[in-house]
């Protein structure tokens, strides 16, 4: 057992950022999420053809290859390899009747995909056609349009829509993640799509930017900044670009965190010596204190209905999870072993808590139920893993490991166990946030 540490600003850095040193864990038994038995879909996806004229070769298997991708993560697919397509996909039409179901279903084919595009310029429309093939039947067609840049947005969309039809699940192929991003003068604020293509800055002034969160319609990004020398808050506007200072309280205005409406902001302040939770309107209003007990209290995250934030605090010697109603009353204990704990993340549905672990040389992620049960490892591979964060719809999360050289991002299906890594190898990334479902 560690002795309590004092809550010194370097300490509240630490914790906030996850970056603690590992504490003796007590043996304990855990579920681990293993990899789905139930047999996946076999879907036939041929590359997309020109419909009025030929289609470069490279955009026809980037088109396909983005909706192979999407579909195989959800973990309810497996494209069948192109290898054994019977069908020459340049002459054969996407309209039933122009193509042989028995090509498709003498490979074991149980959907079909088919893909059409016109490009004009700049200008790309895309159609799509699923068809069951036991039931021979179209069940899904849609037309797209949009700039050749947004090929893979509207590829992530037909994705979505065919995940929706087949299983009844929403998809976030189209949403985004913000993330950290070490820079030569310090950290930028980046966004990206959700398999990490499309990077861009969207904080970057030459100073300490941290702890991005977004706002619930996904037009504002709350984050910490070292830009007038104090860790202030702001909030940055996306689609407009810009950016304003919120909280500028002396010591720390850090781990902000959005309500569900999209009215307040929890976040960790510093004042009169004590580091606790408050929360205040957007525009910096109205702040109110929740947590006085003594230590530290960090990482506020609300649930989903708005009724209550999870929290991590040290006030009984370690760094602990925590649940409190939203007015700060009824705090409720989730763990009760020696290691620390770190970075809690409500689920969209509200029946689970994310979080980080210390193990003894780095940090794992794990979910439980808001009542401390039914505790789930997620990660197993090596390095540490942080700043867990999950996707709309519940599925996946993305976070933080160590396991290469620098920080890296990756994204989990949280039933089949699947990992992807999403930033490129030059990339630092740290402290993801998935941001919410994408309107149409």
């Amino acid at each position: 057992m560690l002795t309590p540490p004092r809550p010194t600003l370097p300490l509240l850095l630490a914790l906030l950022a996850g970056l603690l040193l590992s504490a003796a864990a007590h043996a304990a038994d855990y579920t681990t999420i293993n990899p789905s038995a139930v047999g996946q879909i076999r879907l036939a996806v041929p590359r997309c053809r020109g419909l009025v004229a030929p289609l470069p070769g490279a955009l026809e298997a980037e088109l396909a290859q983005v909706l192979t991708d999407d579909l195989e993560f959800s973990g309810y697919f497996k494209r069948l390899d192109p290898v054994a397509y019977l069908e020459d996909y340049r002459t054969a039409g996407l309209e039933a009747g122009t193509f042989n179901y028995d090509d498709w279903t003498v490979i074991g084919a149980e959907y079909l995909l088919k893909t059409g595009a016109e490009l004009f310029g700049n200008q790309l429309t895309i159609e799509a056609r699923l068809y069951d093939l036991f039931g021979r039947r179209q069940v899904l067609g849609k037309r797209l349009s949009g700039s050749l840049d947004d090929r893979r947005l509207l590829m992530h969309r037909f994705a979505n829509l065919v995940l929706k039809e087949v299983t009844g699940e929403e998809g976030v192929f189209d949403t985004l993640i913000a993330c950290e991003v070490k820079s030569p003068t310090g950290k930028e604020i980046m966004v990206m799509d959700y398999d990490g293509q499309n990077p861009r800055r969207v904080v970057a002034n030459s100073s300490l930017n941290l702890m991005p969160d977004w706002s619930p319609d996904g037009r504002y990004i709350a984050f910490t900044s070292y830009l007038k020398g104090n860790p202030d808050l702001y909030v940055l506007d996306v689609e407009r670009a810009m950016i304003k200072r919120t909280s500028r309280r002396i010591g720390v205005n850090m781990s902000p965190d959005w309500s569900p409406d999209g009215s307040e902001l929890a976040l960790t302040m510093t004042h009169q010596g004590s580091t606790a939770i408050y929360v205040m309107n957007r525009n910096g209003s109205g702040r109110r204190q929740l947590t006085r007990e003594r230590g530290v209290a960090v990482g506020p995250n609300w649930s989903p209905d708005g009724k209550r934030i999870a929290f991590i605090s040290d006030r009984t010697g370690t760094p602990q999870l925590y649940v409190m109603n939203a007015d700060g009353r009824d705090t409720r204990r989730m763990t009760f072993d020696g290691a620390y704990f770190a970075n809690p993340e409500w689920s969209p549905d509200g029946q689970r808590i994310a979080y980080a672990k210390a193990n003894g040389v780095g940090f794992d992620i794990y979910t439980l139920r808001p009542d401390g049960k039914d505790v789930r490892l997620i990660t197993e591979a090596p390095g540490s893993h942080e700043s867990p964060s999950w996707s709309p719809n519940g599925a996946y999360l993305v976070y933080q490991t160590t396991r290469h050289a620098q920080p890296a991002l990756y994204i989990q299906n949280v039933t089949t166990g699947e990992r992807r890594r999403i930033t490129p190898p030059d990339v630092a990334a740290t402290a993801p946030c998935w941001g919410p479902a994408r309107s149409k």
